[in-house]
């Protein structure tokens, strides 16, 4: 597991992850790819969830760094304070949902369980309000 500081300024809504970090990032993913990797960012990728609000600026360098390599398996991220999941070239794009602030009555606020095997990740959502239609939804992901 990667975990990235996307945080730019405090108080302002975009996140950046700068050319050093993200050069860090291609050089830590490099060196070993032996096993599968999932990183972890606070900020969206633009291009994977489009929003009103801004995200992650350096959207397209972060993606262009893990399509590369095979080995890294899933991004997670947040900011958005929605639940979803997509995949783009069998890459897994995981936005968590909020565990307060819900910017949609719809969307589910609550905490994801990750069960991690080999081949895989099984996330399970627990939702503060046991009734909402997403409480207990599971997804099971596969490896690329």
């Amino acid at each position: 597991m990667i975990l990235l500081d996307s945080l730019e300024a405090t108080n302002k809504v975009p996140g950046v992850l700068g050319e050093g970090q993200l050069a860090w990032l291609a050089k830590t993913l490099d060196a070993d790819a032996s096993k599968p990797i999932i990183v972890f960012v606070h900020h969206h990728p633009i291009s994977v969830v489009p929003t009103k609000f801004p995200g992650l600026t350096d959207h397209k360098e972060l993606l262009q760094c893990l399509m590369a390599r095979k080995h890294v398996k899933a991004l997670f991220f947040g900011h958005t304070h929605f639940w979803t999941h997509a995949t783009q070239e069998g890459l897994h794009l995981v936005n968590l949902p909020p565990t307060a602030w819900v910017f949609a009555k719809e969307k589910p606020a609550g905490w994801v369980d990750a069960r991690v095997r080999d081949d895989g990740v099984t996330l399970a959502i627990h939702t503060l309000d046991p009734k909402h239609a997403d409480h207990g939804q599971v997804l099971d992901l596969a490896w690329r």
